[in-house]
C-alpha cells in the first residue's frame, strides 16, 4: 500500500519521515549499481525546502516572511513548485511582480517553476482575460532569462548554497568534464524553454520541468501543439538528466514540477482511456526510472495535499502543502552516504514572538 501521509499525522513541527528501504533503497540487480554510484569521497549532508501553491490571497502574504525565515534557518536552498497566486486573482504584471518580490525576500536561493495559476489559467475572466502564452513570456523575462534564474540572493554565497558540492558538468561539452558553479537552463543546452533548469547539489541532480496544472494546460485556449512541444522539451530534459547522472555517478535524480500528474490513471500511455494531459509525462518518468539505477524523487504541488508515496520501485513522489496551509513546508534532508538518501519531514513556521508583549 502506498504510504500516503495525512496532514494531521505529520503537522506537528519536527515530525520526521525516514522512508523505509522498501520504498527508496535499491534492491536485486540494482543494488550493485547503486553501490557503484556512491561517491568515494565523503560529502556532507544538506537540506532543502519544498513549498508551492502559495501565497494565494493577499492576507496570506503576512505569513510569507516567517515561512521564509524558518526555511533559511534550516536549509541551503528552497524549491517553489508554482502557483504564486490564486486562480481568481488577476494575472496582472503588478500582482505577479508583487508575489515575486515577496518570495525573493528569502535569505537562501529559491528555485521556482511556473504553475497554472500564473500562466495557463490567466485566460479566465476573473484572472484578467490574458493570453496564456503572453503571460508565460512575461514570466520568462521576469525570472528565467535573468543571469541568475531563481528568486532570492544571487551572490557567490547563494550560488554555493544552491550548488552544494557539485560533481558533474551540465554544459554542452559533455558531463565528463567537471564544474562546481553551474545552474543551467534548457535554453543554454538546446532550443528548450529557459524555465527548465538543472543543477547538481551533493551527489543529486535536480531539474525543473514546465508541467502546469489544469491538465497540462488543456483546459485553456492553448492548442495541443503547445502541450506536445512542452512534452517534447521535458522529455529531452529528462534524457539529459539521465546522461549526466550516469556519467557523474550520481545517486539520485530529483524532479520538480507543478502538476499532480495523476498516477492513479496508469503509467502505460497505450492503456489510458480518454484525454489525459499527463500520460506522456508519466510514461517518460517510468522510462527514466527503468533506465536509472539510483533513486528518483518527484516533487510537485497542485492539489494542496501533503503526501509521500512510492509510485514504482526507486520512484517516490512527495507533494507539498499549499494554501491555506501557508505556514507548513516540507524539509528534505539528503544523506549522500546512505543507500536511502532522502529523509522527508514536515515543518511549521511560527509567527515571531512580539517581545513587547508581556
Amino acid at each position: 500500500m502506498p504510504a500516503v501521509l495525512n496532514r494531521r499525522s505529520l503537522l506537528a513541527a519536527g515530525a520526521t519521515l525516514v522512508l523505509p528501504g522498501s520504498m527508496l533503497s535499491a534492491s536485486g540487480a540494482h543494488a550493485a549499481d547503486a553501490e557503484r554510484m556512491r561517491p568515494t569521497a565523503a560529502l556532507p549532508r544538506f537540506s532543502f525546502a519544498l513549498i508551492g501553491d502559495l501565497p494565494y490571497r493577499r492576507f496570506e502574504l503576512a505569513a510569507v516572511p516567517w515561512l521564509l525565515e524558518d526555511i533559511a534557518q534550516q536549509c541551503a536552498f528552497a524549491i517553489h513548485v508554482g502557483d504564486i497566486k490564486g486562480g481568481s486573482e488577476l494575472c496582472s504584471n503588478e500582482l505577479l511582480e508583487a508575489r515575486i518580490a515577496a518570495l525573493s525576500a528569502t535569505r537562501v536561493p529559491m528555485v521556482y517553476t511556473p504553475g497554472d495559476n500564473e500562466w495557463t489559467d490567466c485566460w479566465r475572466p476573473a484572472a484578467g482575460d490574458h493570453d496564456p502564452s503572453e503571460r508565460l513570456d512575461w514570466l520568462r523575462r521576469a525570472v528565467f532569462e535573468r543571469s541568475a534564474p531563481w528568486l532570492g540572493p544571487t551572490d557567490q554565497a547563494a550560488r554555493r548554497a544552491l550548488q552544494g558540492h557539485a560533481t558533474g558538468d551540465l554544459a554542452p561539452g559533455g558531463p565528463d568534464s567537471f564544474a562546481t558553479d553551474r545552474l543551467v537552463r534548457q535554453r543554454d543546452i538546446d532550443s528548450g524553454p529557459p524555465e527548465n533548469l538543472m543543477w547538481i547539489a551533493g551527489n543529486v541532480l535536480f531539474l525543473t520541468l514546465n508541467l502546469p496544472g489544469s491538465d497540462n494546460g488543456r483546459r485553456s485556449p492553448l492548442d495541443d501543439a503547445d502541450r506536445f512541444e512542452r512534452d517534447a522539451h521535458n522529455r529531452r530534459w529528462l534524457e539529459r538528466a539521465l546522461a549526466v547522472a550516469n556519467s557523474a555517478r550520481l545517486v539520485a535524480i530529483a524532479v520538480a514540477a507543478h502538476a499532480n500528474p495523476g498516477f492513479g490513471r496508469g503509467i502505460d500511455p497505450s492503456k489510458i482511456v480518454g484525454d489525459d494531459g499527463y500520460a506522456a509525462f508519466r510514461h517518460d518518468l517510468a522510462r527514466l526510472n527503468a533506465r536509472f539505477s539510483g533513486h528518483l524523487l518527484l516533487m510537485h504541488g497542485d492539489t494542496h495535499r501533503f503526501r509521500v508515496d512510492r509510485i514504482l520501485p526507486r520512484l517516490t513522489r512527495v507533494e507539498c502543502f499549499g494554501s491555506p496551509f501557508t505556514s507548513s513546508w516540507v524539509r528534505i534532508d539528503v544523506h549522500p552516504q546512505r543507500s536511502q538518501p532522502f529523509e522527508i519531514s514536515v515543518r511549521n513556521a511560527s509567527a515571531p514572538r512580539d517581545e513587547s508583549t508581556p
